[in-house]
C-alpha cells in the first residue's frame, strides 16, 4: 500500500529530472539535423548549434554595448596608472646596454649589428674628415705657431734673429702640408678612435648615458608617462575604431566549435544547469504529492 502510494511522486520526480535533464541536453545535441525521409526531425539540431550565428552576434553585442563599451576602455587605457605601468618598463629597459637593446628592439643577428655598426663608424669617420678639412688649419698653424713661439723665447737675442718673417717662412708652407695629409692619412687615423668609442658607447645603457647629462632616471619616467599618455590620447580613439570589439567578440565565437563551445558554457554554468535538473525532480516530486491529496 505504502509502495503504491509514493509510486505516483516517485515517478513523477523521475520524469521532471529527466525531463530537465534531456531539455539541457538539447541545448547543444544534437550537433547536426537529422532527417528522415527527406525531412527534418524537429528540435535538430540542438538550439545551441541551430542558433550559433545569432548566439555570436548577441553576445558581441551584450560585450560591446554593455560589459565594454567604448568609454569604459578610455577610461581603463587613459588611467595614469596604465602609462605609468608602461613608462616604468619602458625605463627598466633604458637599464640594459645599448647594443643589447638595439638587438632584441630591431631583431637583429650579431653579425647584422657589426655591419652596422662599421657603416655608423664609417659614417662617423668621413664627417670628422670633412669636418678638420673644412677647417683653415694653414691661419691656426701660422697665428698659434708664432704665439706660442714668442711666448716660449724669453732669450732677446733670439728674439732679435727669430723675426716673424722668419717665421711665417717656416710655417706658412705646414698648413697646406697638414692638409693635405688630413684629406690623405686622415680617415685611417681617426677611424680607430671613432671604433673604439662606438664600442665603449654600446656597452653603456641609456640610463648611464643620460646620467652622464645630469638628467635623473625619476624625470626620465615622468616624461615618459606624459609623453604616453598624450600618445594615448590622441591615437585611442583610431585604435577602437580598429578594434571593434563587438565584432572581434562575434568572430571569435562563430570560429568556436560546438564541443568548445559547450565546454565553455558548461564551465560557467554548469552548477546552475544542474541545479534546473535537480528541480525537475522536485517540482515532479511535489506535484505527485499534491496529487494524492486531491
Amino acid at each position: 500500500m505504502l509502495l503504491r502510494t509514493l509510486a505516483g511522486p516517485l515517478i513523477g520526480s523521475v520524469i521532471g529530472y529527466c525531463t530537465n535533464f534531456i531539455a539541457v541536453k538539447m541545448l547543444f545535441y544534437p550537433r547536426k539535423e537529422i532527417r528522415l525521409f527527406g525531412h527534418r526531425l524537429p528540435f535538430t539540431p540542438g538550439a545551441i548549434p541551430k542558433g550559433k550565428d545569432r548566439l555570436g552576434r548577441a553576445i558581441g553585442k551584450a560585450v560591446g554595448e554593455t560589459l565594454l563599451t567604448r568609454e569604459d576602455l578610455e577610461k581603463k587605457l587613459l588611467a595614469p596608472e596604465v602609462s605609468s605601468s608602461i613608462a616604468e618598463a619602458l625605463a627598466e629597459g633604458l637599464s640594459c646596454p645599448i647594443k643589447s637593446t638595439v638587438k632584441q628592439t630591431v631583431g637583429l643577428t650579431e653579425y647584422d649589428y657589426i655591419s652596422g655598426r662599421e657603416k655608423i663608424c664609417s659614417l662617423l669617420t668621413d664627417q670628422v674628415t670633412d669636418a678638420l678639412s673644412r677647417v683653415d688649419l694653414s691661419t691656426i698653424i701660422v697665428e698659434k705657431g708664432i704665439q706660442m713661439i714668442h711666448e716660449n723665447l724669453t732669450n732677446p737675442m733670439l728674439l732679435m734673429f727669430v723675426t716673424d718673417d722668419l717665421l711665417h717662412s717656416i710655417l706658412d708652407p705646414m698648413g697646406p702640408k697638414v692638409q693635405e695629409m688630413i684629406a690623405v692619412e686622415g680617415p685611417a687615423m681617426i677611424r680607430p678612435v671613432v671604433e673604439e668609442k662606438l664600442k665603449e658607447l654600446e656597452n653603456q645603457s641609456p640610463s648611464q648615458l643620460l646620467e652622464m647629462m645630469d638628467i635623473q632616471e625619476s624625470a626620465v619616467r615622468c616624461v615618459l608617462s606624459s609623453m604616453i599618455q598624450n600618445m594615448l590620447k590622441s591615437s585611442l580613439s583610431r585604435v577602437l575604431d580598429t578594434l571593434d570589439i563587438q565584432k572581434t567578440v562575434e568572430e571569435k565565437v562563430d570560429q568556436m566549435s560546438i564541443e568548445d563551445l559547450e565546454d565553455l558554457v558548461m564551465t560557467i554554468m554548469k552548477k546552475e544547469l544542474n541545479t534546473i535538473v535537480n528541480l525537475g525532480a522536485l517540482i515532479g516530486l511535489i506535484l505527485g504529492l499534491v496529487n494524492l491529496l486531491l
